[in-house]
């Protein structure tokens, strides 16, 4: 893993990924979009986009398309394996099954960080960001470039989150810390566990109070927010400008 030097991270950035993998396998296709049509309807609200992240692709049917692509939502994977030496095969099998399902997808969700020897298999499969969940949640670095053209980057926050920091005051921190990452120029991840905060009514009020924050912090042009492949496609800007150039001096040399 390498860190990037601060000038190569984009700044100011929030993005926002919704796991959707907390329902069973089996539940019907009506039952995941009924559960799914409210937490839409928050971002709606506040005409803010999402990366949905599914753990098997039956589940995307369950997800409004065309709705969401007028939203500017995409649609992404996720696993929740907790074990990195032996989540990979799990990681990896989900990915081929989007693929064969004709869904390909380039960000993936996980647990955990991808073990080194599967940097090259994620990439072949598509993936060219991995945002990872709690268990790094507020390490030093935001993003980091591993290897082939594979981007990692933490988790800022989760919704909803346990214990007394749950309620109110947890949305008030959870809005300083945005700020605090705006003001430092760094870029700020929001990972939601969808089918949670739809139980959750208090959740969802944690939910409605962050985006109203982000949607004020974006029309005083202070904050943009992107989607998880957005990021990716800015992350590649730098090193295809730098690739360029060294074909360049090459040429001309």
């Amino acid at each position: 893993m390498r860190l990037l030097p601060p000038s190569t991270i984009p700044g100011r950035i929030l993005a926002i990924s919704v796991r959707w993998d907390g329902l069973p396998v089996t539940a019907r296709v009506a039952q995941q979009r009924t559960a799914i049509e409210p937490l839409l309807r928050v971002f709606e609200q506040y005409q803010v986009p999402a990366t949905w992240a599914f753990n098997v692709p039956a589940a995307v049917d369950a997800f409004p398309r065309s709705h969401g692509d007028a939203m500017g939502h995409e649609l992404a994977a996720c696993c929740a394996t907790g074990a990195a030496t032996k989540g990979q095969p799990v990681i990896l099998a989900t990915l081929r099954r989007f693929r064969q399902a004709g869904l390909p997808v380039s960000t993936l969700l996980s647990a955990c960080e991808p073990a080194a020897e599967d940097f090259q298999r994620l990439v072949r499969l598509g993936i060219n960001l991995v945002a990872v969940g709690s268990n790094i949640r507020g390490a030093a670095e935001p993003i980091a470039t591993l290897r082939f053209g594979l981007w990692r980057l933490a988790t800022s926050c989760a919704i909803p989150r346990q214990g007394w920091l749950s309620g109110a005051w947890g949305a008030v921190r959870e809005r300083r810390r945005l700020d605090q990452a705006v003001r430092r120029n760094e870029p700020f991840h929001i990972m939601v566990d969808g089918p949670a905060v739809v139980r959750s009514p208090q959740a969802v009020r944690t939910l409605q109070r962050l985006l109203r924050h982000v949607d004020c912090r974006r029309q005083q042009c202070s904050l943009n927010v992107l989607t998880l492949s957005e990021i990716a496609r800015q992350l590649a800007r730098p090193r295809l400008a730098t690739t360029a150039e060294s074909i360049l001096r090459v040429r001309a040399a």
